[in-house]
């Protein structure tokens, strides 16, 4: 069974995709500030395992990774799905915001690189999948540090797919805002949700 580490995905779309996952025989692991949402999916499903984590902090990413390995043996996909956004102008964002969405956005995905590649290079196999949105590729006036994050994040890609042979991803979230929006909707594998879903579905399904 192919187990995969998630973070930021308590809520939102993440958590739709370990919904997902789950209906699908994954074994998942979820790091996330909050996991009190996920205690209904961990009480229907023992593949799953919740854990309160701060990507910020290397030790506790660390440890969470070390623990899904303990429970399911081997991390063969891991995606950083946590994310901070601030909507303020420039003139309006104080630079502690800026630190803050540079150390989750950016360094969270860092963090989840180094806590996993140890595990997939000795199982020489494994796959690491960053989320973005399409503010981070078009940029959007009043989201000021987003762009700057994955511009960074980019070379962040090119240095983990140069050194190691762990296959990194990044995938674009497109979504439509509804006036009356059903979150129930918010599955990523549906086609307006996320038009590269069939590209994540081979990925998954060739770990």
């Amino acid at each position: 069974m192919k187990n995969i580490v998630i973070t930021g995905a308590a809520n939102g779309i993440g958590y739709y995709l370990v919904k997902q996952l789950l209906s699908e025989s994954y074994n998942v692991t979820v790091l996330d500030l909050e996991t009190d949402n996920l205690s209904s999916l961990c009480e229907e499903y023992d593949s799953l395992l919740s854990m309160a984590c701060d990507v910020r902090d290397l030790k506790q990413v660390d440890d969470c990774v070390r623990e899904s390995v303990k429970k399911y043996g081997s991390i063969d996909c891991a995606i950083h799905n946590a994310c901070l956004c601030t909507f303020e102008s420039m003139e309006q964002t104080k630079e502690e915001t800026y630190r803050d969405v540079m150390e989750v956005n950016y360094f969270g995905a860092l963090h989840l690189s180094q806590a996993v590649l140890p595990y997939m290079k000795s199982q020489k196999k494994g796959k690491v999948i960053f989320t973005s949105s399409g503010v981070g590729v078009t940029g959007f006036l009043i989201l000021v540090p987003m762009p700057q994050v994955k511009v960074q994040l980019k070379h962040l890609l090119s240095v983990l797919t140069s050194s190691t042979k762990i296959t990194v991803s990044v995938f674009i979230l497109s979504i439509r805002l509804l006036q009356e929006l059903n979150q129930q909707n918010l599955c990523l594998f549906q086609k307006n949700i996320w038009p590269t879903r069939k590209k994540l579905e081979s990925d998954l399904q060739n770990i």
